[in-house]
């Protein structure tokens, strides 16, 4: 599978909600459980979005969520990524993600127990 990267600097085709991942009933159900273990928010494995990656032009995008300001931010400046901005490393970018918090690692661990 090709590697797309985010315009937040995700790898797309590492996450569990891209379209290449989410193919049966079952990565559904283990993304759905993955979500609510690791960022603590739930997802019903049912309305899961399949997600066609932030960088391919709007006119070949399928499904994708709307409201990423990164995204928006990205395409406004005409950056590749956030990587090739000069602002880079904004707020957004920093709290675009709840794994992207500085402590994010130290309160999955908690709530998991490792």
């Amino acid at each position: 599978m090709k590697v797309f990267i985010a315009k937040c600097g995700c790898n797309c085709t590492a996450c569990p909600t891209y379209k290449g991942n989410l193919t049966t009933i079952d990565d559904r159900k283990r993304c759905s459980l993955g979500w609510e273990k690791y960022l603590d928010f739930k997802l019903n494995p049912e309305k899961l979005r399949l997600c066609d990656g932030c960088s391919i032009p709007d006119k070949d995008r399928n499904v994708y969520y709307l409201n990423c300001r990164v995204r928006k931010c990205a395409m406004f400046n005409g950056v590749e990524n956030c990587a090739y901005c000069s602002s880079y490393q904004c707020q957004d970018v920093k709290t675009i993600h709840s794994i992207q918090d500085p402590g994010a690692r130290e309160k999955i661990e908690d709530r998991i127990g490792y």
